[in-house]
């Protein structure tokens, strides 16, 4: 039976990617957010619609669905649905009311929620007692993805968490929809452009990245890892 860590590994890097471009176009919040209403707006200007996804404080995550604030249920449709899905997995991380972050980090948790849903990312809330962790849901201007972002996606995923670097990376290629190719040490992703993104691997860890297109292939160092969890 899959375990959290597993879909950490199978979806953490695509919540990641959606996440990054998320904090592209509306840059670093702090924003307006009205829990009950059901919506962010952003100091750009930027309106979302929220759904609470959990509040974190004293080390522990509780799941929106578990939350006894009175709130009006369309908030807390999309954690109900993960709870749903977390039970056909047979996921407690997904399931219990309450994951402490020695189980699953909240960043991870916010990772795969975004992930497995339509969510346009997701958006920590500076709170009297901790924080509360919405899904955003609405529009961003997008730029076209291109092969340098995606690496980037890697190496801030990878230098977080402790996971099988290639499934993981092969994971975020096949879900961002791009042709995959992989041999004995490398996996790539071909972009619709016709760059590719290379990644080699040494053990399933990664050792080396670059992109490759009409010029020079250009090598993206592998920055040293920052402190990982453990796996």
């Amino acid at each position: 039976m899959p375990t959290f860590r597993d879909y950490l590994t199978d979806w953490g890097m695509l919540g990641k990617h959606k996440q990054r471009a998320l904090e592209r176009a509306v840059g670093d919040l702090p924003a307006a957010l009205d829990l009950a209403a059901g919506r962010l707006r952003s100091p750009s200007g930027a309106s979302f619609y929220t759904q609470l996804l959990a509040t974190h404080a004293h080390a522990t995550w509780l799941w929106g669905w578990a939350n006894e604030a009175p709130l009006p249920a369309h908030v807390l449709r999309v954690a109900g649905t993960l709870r749903s899905w977390g039970e056909r997995q047979n996921l407690v991380e997904m399931t219990s009311p309450t994951v402490f972050d020695e189980v699953a980090e909240p960043e991870a948790l916010a990772l795969v929620s975004t992930a497995l849903t339509p969510a346009t990312g997701y958006y920590r809330a500076p709170a009297a007692r901790g924080d509360v962790y919405v899904l955003l849901y609405g529009k961003i201007a997008e730029e076209p993805t291109c092969a340098e972002d995606i690496l980037e996606t890697i190496h801030a995923f990878a230098s977080t968490f402790a996971v099988d670097e290639r499934r993981a990376v092969t994971s975020f290629f096949h879900g961002l929809g791009l042709e995959v190719e992989e041999d004995e040490t490398c996996v790539r992703g071909v972009l619709p452009s016709g760059q590719v993104a290379e990644v080699a691997f040494e053990h399933r860890r990664i050792v080396a990245m670059r992109e490759r297109d009409r010029m020079p292939s250009r090598v993206v160092p592998r920055l040293a890892r920052a402190s990982r969890a453990a796996g």
